[in-house]
């Protein structure tokens, strides 16, 4: 459920339980009801409801009740010439002693009316919508002392930078409506760590135009009104608006920002982890793992093709390198054949891509032409100390295991992040300062999509891949683990209705994104127990449980079971090839691929689904599923990592130079890029051009950079595009700036740092 559909369910909820509460206070009319049900959203609820909330106990408009002052109230505003306060005052009652304790509470009461009243709140909304209301956030008293006694506004050493982060918003001010979302959330960070003083600033105009509409329209009583009740009325709709009304919608705004802010940042996470899932696998090649770090060493683990441990090791990365560390290396590079080292990009990354970087240069793996990739290591460490992690390595130490996720995850992006908790993925904005509930239901849907999107191999994926498929439970997703095991891989997909629980619903929401692959799969072994007999037409009918039939299903691989074309289809699918003329068998191949494009070229895709008897959806899926290859992997065409043999420093840079760059993460405010410097750099938003839709379409996780010239403040690691900074600042920039590759929609697969001059 995405985020939307949650909050459309959670207002729903909201209103039935409002009704349910009125009705048992004896407040609720017919009218009301169907205004609260009809709702959509949760402002809308608490406005309807706000006349008919029970006052504390302890607030000033309640004690002035508890003394019988709300008839002398109701009087001031319904018959302003019949009402004498005076009558009101008890010598001998704490609260009505005097005519001035009188005046006192009836105005409690007349500000408590006039804030609860639903016209009222409508107009001072209105106000503010249409006025220039301001957020402002200023330097704490105590962010001002650290600065003059550093380490006492601090306990600890990492904090007392918190103040120079956020120096950009000491006397900063901005319109509540044109105000960005990170730029909320990096001042609700700041107000949480006591560096910054954040509030609303609602402009006098408003007071003024308030104050006024209420005293000559909304709340004017009928008749003339004496002056003494004038001001008395004067007086409490002034309290009413700085005392209730100003409070409340102060706080309404921070909630209304701050909600929109958080949806803007799980949207932005969920989108840069989408990218990041779909980035496309290096298959077919075994990779060297780096976990690097300076006082543990850097950890080595080699992997095979298939993501299998082959060996570990622990050397500490030096310059000049040592010839101990330098032989282990190349030990382990020859023996196993990894021509690729994933390195991680934590701690002593950039020492570490030197290392390895003059190992290449000195050509200390020939004959292999070896090569390196910075990975993304977030979560690494915090998987390695999992139960997933000790359950696949149990035998090996944690520290070790950060080195096999970063070398599985270049291997297969997906298969391997899925493991972690995909807030510990560092692809996002602010997402430790949202709710933990929508940030995960979010990622989790994004994941389960992702997942279903690529389609898993039975026979190999884990437990943790096949739960996030559609259709399937963690429960379940371990029954098919269990079942393979035990009887062998599955040859077919038939062969998953033989699985316990796995009913007829469920095999039909989640075959399609099933993929049986006969590399992986073996001859199984022969089913011990009645499985379900395919071909009685009974048993295919949903809702009902049936007895399962006596015939067994047929061992026999089909090829269908290795495209995206569901079980459903496959009869239109063999009608459509016998149609073609081509063998059942050929499937996949060249032969097969050439001949439907051949009939696509004299048939339209409407025609084609007519003859078959389907519809034209269903005629485009099996279509894509026939013209492709059975290997066929949609994230081979995606984001693809790149690859160097040499590590650059930023005086190595040269005027005009042209790089190419890496996408380390994307937010509302700019992207991050890798250039192979030992850090990434910031390209802020406002010199990305067309910018919503450069972040959004192109620009994500991992994703390459085409080499076109750009400017860089060095001492900043900001970037620019050159030909978009204004005239007037050229001149200062050329002073500190060097050149930086700009995004390109065109796909880029590098195998070096530095593009052509």
């Amino acid at each position: 459920m995405g985020p939307s559909s949650s909050r459309i369910v959670y207002v729903k909820k909201k209103a039935e339980n409002t009704v349910i509460k009125l009705e048992k206070e004896q407040k609720l009319e017919p009218a009301l009801r169907d205004a609260i049900l009809s709702c959509v959203s949760q402002q809308e609820v608490d406005h309807l409801v706000a006349p008919f909330k029970t006052t504390g106990k302890h607030t000033k408009a309640e004690k002035a009740r508890s003394l019988g002052l709300e008839p002398a109230a109701r009087a001031v505003l319904e018959r302003p010439l019949f009402i004498q306060l005076q009558q009101y005052v008890e010598p001998s009652v704490d609260g009505r002693s005097t005519l001035n304790e009188v005046q006192t509470g009836v105005g409690h009461i007349l500000a408590d009316i006039i804030a609860k009243d639903k016209d009222t709140m409508e107009f001072i909304r209105g106000l503010c919508d249409s006025s220039s209301v301001e957020i402002e956030s200023v330097k704490t008293s105590a962010a001002k002392k650290e600065n003059s006694e550093k380490g006492k506004f601090s306990q600890h050493k990492r904090q007392e930078s918190n103040v120079s982060k956020f120096s950009k918003y000491f006397g900063f001010r901005r319109n509540v409506h044109t105000i960005q979302n990170f730029e909320v959330l990096a001042m609700n960070r700041g107000e949480m760590l006591k560096v910054l003083r954040v509030r609303i600033v609602i402009p006098d105009s408003v007071k003024q135009s308030f104050m006024f509409w209420c005293l000559q329209k909304r709340w004017r009583p009928q008749g003339i009104l004496p002056a003494p009740l004038a001001t008395l009325l004067s007086e409490a709709v002034e309290d009413s608006y700085k005392r209730l009304i100003s409070p409340l919608l102060c706080r309404k705004l921070r909630c209304k920002l701050t909600k929109n802010a958080e949806q803007s940042a799980i949207v932005l996470f969920g989108r840069n982890l989408r990218k990041l899932l779909l980035s496309s696998p290096m298959r077919g090649s075994a990779v060297l793992g780096a976990d690097p770090g300076f006082k543990h060493g850097c950890k080595l683990a080699a992997v095979g093709p298939t993501g299998q441990l082959l060996t570990t090791a622990l050397v500490f990365p030096q310059e000049p390198p040592q010839r101990n560390d330098v032989d282990a290396v190349r030990s382990i590079v020859l023996q196993h054949g990894c021509d690729v080292i994933a390195i991680g990009n934590g701690t002593a990354c950039f020492e570490t891509e030197r290392f390895f970087s003059s190992l290449i240069q000195n050509k200390v793996f020939v004959p292999l032409d070896v090569k390196y990739c910075i990975v993304n290591e977030d979560g690494a460490s915090i998987y390695s100390t999992s139960p997933q992690a000790q359950k696949e390595m149990p035998d090996v130490d944690p520290n070790m295991r950060s080195a096999v996720s970063i070398a599985r995850r270049l291997q297969d992006p997906l298969a391997e992040l899925i493991k972690i908790d995909a807030k510990h993925i560092g692809v996002g904005m602010y997402q430790h300062d949202v709710p933990e509930g929508a940030l995960r239901d979010a990622l989790t849907s994004v994941v389960q999509e992702c997942v279903s999107f690529v389609g898993v191999d039975i026979n190999s994926c884990s437990t943790v891949l096949l739960k996030h498929v559609a259709g399937l439970s963690n429960s379940m997703a371990e029954r098919l683990v269990e079942y393979r095991e035990t009887h062998g891989a599955f040859a077919n997909r038939e062969q998953l209705r033989a699985v316990k629980g796995l009913g007829p619903r469920t095999y039909l929401q989640c075959a399609g994104f099933i993929r049986v692959n006969p590399c992986t799969a073996s001859i199984r072994k022969e089913i011990g127990h009645d499985v379900i007999n395919t071909n009685n037409p009974e048993n295919r009918k949903l809702g009902r449980k049936r007895k399962r039939g006596e015939a067994e299903i047929d061992d026999a691989p089909n090829p269908l079971d290795q495209t995206w074309i569901h079980p459903e289809s496959y009869s239109i699918a063999t009608k459509f090839l016998r149609w073609l003329g081509v063998q059942f068998s050929d499937i996949g191949s060249a032969h097969v691929r050439q001949k439907v494009e051949s009939t696509l070229a004299l048939e339209t895709l409407q025609s084609l689904a007519e003859k078959m008897g389907t519809s034209g959806n269903t005629m485009q899926i099996i279509v894509d599923g026939l013209k492709q290859q059975l290997d066929f992997d949609i994230r081979t065409n995606l984001s693809q990592p790149i690859f160097r043999r040499n590590v650059l420093c930023f005086e190595d840079l040269r005027p005009k130079e042209r790089l190419t760059g890496r996408v380390t993460n994307s937010t509302d405010f700019g992207v991050f890029v890798d250039v192979g410097i030992g850090k990434s750099g910031l390209i802020p938003k406002k010199y990305l051009g067309n910018c919503a839709y450069i972040i959004n379409r192109i620009i994500c996780p991992g994703g390459a950079f085409q080499s076109m010239t750009l400017k860089s403040l060095a001492w900043s690691k900001r970037f620019y595009r050159w030909h978009d900074v204004k005239a007037s600042e050229r001149k200062m920039l050329s002073q500190y700036c060097f050149p930086f590759p700009f995004p390109s929609e065109r796909r880029h697969h590098s195998t070096g740092s530095r593009g052509p001059d």
